[in-house]
Order: C-alpha cells, then sequence, then structure tokens
C-alpha cells in the first residue's frame, strides 16, 4: 500500500524546488480553509498545474485508504513542509563568484555584492584574510562600515593580514569605531624566503565561506577580472576556520592589536 507520508513529502518538495514557499503556503490556506467535504472533487477546484493536481490527488487518495482524518492531513502538510524548508536551508551549497565583465552572466554572483550581503547577515563572527587591503575608494569603506555595524552587533571581527605593514595601516586608519572591536594579525613568516600569506577569504559564523583571488580593494571588488566560490553549510568551512586557528597556537600568525 502507498505510504501517506512519502505521497505528502514529495509533493511538498515538487512546489518548494519548482514554484515557490508562497505558493505551497497558498495551497495548504485554501485546503484548510475548504468547507469541501470531498476533497477529491475540492483537489480540481485549485486550478493547480496539472503536474501538482496529480500529485496532491494521489495524497488525498493515500490519506483516505489510510484512514487519515482532514485535520491529520493538515498537520502533515505543515509538518513535511516545516522538515523540508530545513533540510533546503541547510544543506550544503557552492556557486561561483565573479569580478569582470558583465557578458553572458554564467556566474550572477558578483564578488562585491556578494561580501557585502554576507557582513550584512553577519552574527557572530567575521572571519577575513587577505593579502592587501585598500580603502581609497568609497564603495571598499562601505564595506569596512558593515564590518563596523556587525561589530556593534556583538560580532567578533577578526583579520588576518599579510606582514605588510600598508596593510595594518590602512584597516587601522580607516576603521572609525572603538580599535577594542577589531582583532588584526599578521603573517609572521621568514622575510628572507620571500613568504607571504597570498590567501584571501571571507567567513561569516563558520556557517558562510567566500574564497577568492579578489583583495580587499577597489581593483578586486570592481576592476579586476577575478574568480571565486562561496560554501555555504559545509564541514570544511570549520576546518579551514581551524587551520588558521593552529597558525595562531603555532606562532606563525601573531596579534597586532
Amino acid at each position: 500500500m502507498p505510504n501517506v507520508y512519502g505521497s505528502v513529502a514529495h509533493f511538498i518538495n515538487v512546489v518548494l524546488c519548482e514554484y515557490s514557499e508562497s505558493y505551497l503556503d497558498k495551497i495548504i490556506e485554501d485546503i484548510e480553509s475548504s468547507e469541501e467535504q470531498n476533497l477529491m472533487l475540492f483537489s480540481r477546484r485549485l486550478e493547480l498545474p496539472f503536474q501538482l493536481e496529480y500529485l496532491l490527488y494521489e495524497v488525498i487518495k493515500d490519506s483516505r485508504n489510510q484512514d487519515i482524518s482532514f485535520q491529520q492531513l493538515i498537520l502533515l502538510l505543515k509538518a513535511s513542509k516545516a522538515s523540508a524548508e530545513y533540510q533546503i536551508k541547510n544543506q550544503p551549497s557552492i556557486h561561483p563568484v565573479w569580478t569582470g565583465p558583465d557578458v553572458d552572466r554564467y556566474i550572477s554572483n558578483q564578488t562585491y555584492e556578494t561580501v557585502k550581503v554576507m557582513l550584512q547577515h553577519a552574527k557572530d563572527e567575521i572571519f577575513i584574510v587577505g593579502y592587501a587591503f585598500s580603502f581609497y575608494d568609497s564603495s571598499v569603506l562601505d564595506l569596512l562600515e558593515e564590518i563596523e555595524n556587525a561589530a556593534h552587533r556583538g560580532c567578533r571581527i577578526n583579520i588576518i593580514v599579510n606582514r605588510n605593514e600598508k596593510n595594518i595601516n590602512q584597516i587601522f586608519d580607516n576603521w572609525s569605531i572603538d580599535r577594542h572591536k577589531l582583532n588584526v594579525y599578521k603573517w609572521d613568516g621568514e622575510v628572507k624566503d620571500y613568504t607571504s600569506l597570498h590567501a584571501k577569504l571571507i567567513m561569516v559564523d563558520q556557517l558562510k565561506l567566500l574564497i577568492t583571488s579578489a583583495n580587499f580593494s577597489l581593483h578586486g571588488f570592481h576592476k579586476n577580472v577575478e574568480t571565486g566560490v562561496i560554501i555555504e553549510n559545509h564541514s570544511s568551512i570549520r576546518d579551514i576556520w581551524l587551520q588558521y586557528q593552529s597558525l595562531l597556537r603555532n606562532g606563525h600568525v601573531v596579534k597586532v592589536f
């Protein structure tokens, strides 16, 4: 016998993936407010796309075969919706990010806008690693202001830079709030070996990570051709965070302020 739980889950996933959450809410609301006792007939009156009408028909048929009451079916639809939304929200994802000419748009995520949204939604920590920082352009200063806003919200701000003093001065000279809300570290590698901290990444709450070729500058965000990826809800984000913490513990990265 077909399982009504499976039918409901399939129906919910199709609506969420191929239509929208608001459309699913409307369907459930219409079913819940219906005075139609015969749900088989009611499903046709919703004027759903053929695929959804068929899937909802299967849900109603399976619920009748398994003696699921009307109220139980409503609760089952709502519970399945909540479960599906949680899984979609928390499943790992990776998307390309781009700075460069606006041509065929194979990549829709722009580096600057991606960084800005990440900073605006930070709740606990902003972790930035960069080779070069430059705040001469107002748009880049706007990003620094978003970092300051996050600090006001209680976010811990950790920035690791290459040992170039110009980088450190750029950050300190343009930081406009209490410096105790900012933690800056520098790479302490051997100068004679020409080693450098060349990585560029931005991490938020250990949940979202942008790895990019772009420096934190006008050219990196707007002028150059730069490529990166944004990763969400993946264990590798935590691994990268821990790797940099190990650099700090072992003296390869030292605190400046």
